[in-house]
C-alpha cells in the first residue's frame, strides 16, 4: 500500500510540475517597448505632491473655536 501512495504523489507531483511547465513554454516573449513611455519619477511626484495636500488639509486646523475645549 506505502508503494501505491508514493507512485501516486509522485504522478501527480510530475503531471503538475508538466502543467506549469508547459504554460510557461506557451507563453510568447514579451513586445519589446516603445519609446521612452513615461517616467515613473513624474508619477512619484505627483504622488507626493497629493500626499503632501492631503497631509496639509488634513492638519489644517479647523475654525469651530467655540466647540474646542
Amino acid at each position: 500500500m506505502k508503494q501505491r501512495s508514493s507512485s501516486w504523489r509522485l504522478t501527480t507531483a510530475v503531471l503538475a510540475a508538466l502543467c506549469i511547465g508547459s504554460s510557461a513554454l506557451a507563453q510568447g516573449a514579451p513586445p519589446p517597448p516603445k519609446g521612452r513611455g513615461y517616467l515613473p519619477l513624474a508619477g512619484f511626484g505627483i504622488l507626493a505632491v497629493l500626499g503632501g495636500a492631503v497631509l496639509a488639509i488634513s492638519l489644517y486646523p479647523s475654525k469651530r473655536s467655540h466647540q474646542d475645549v
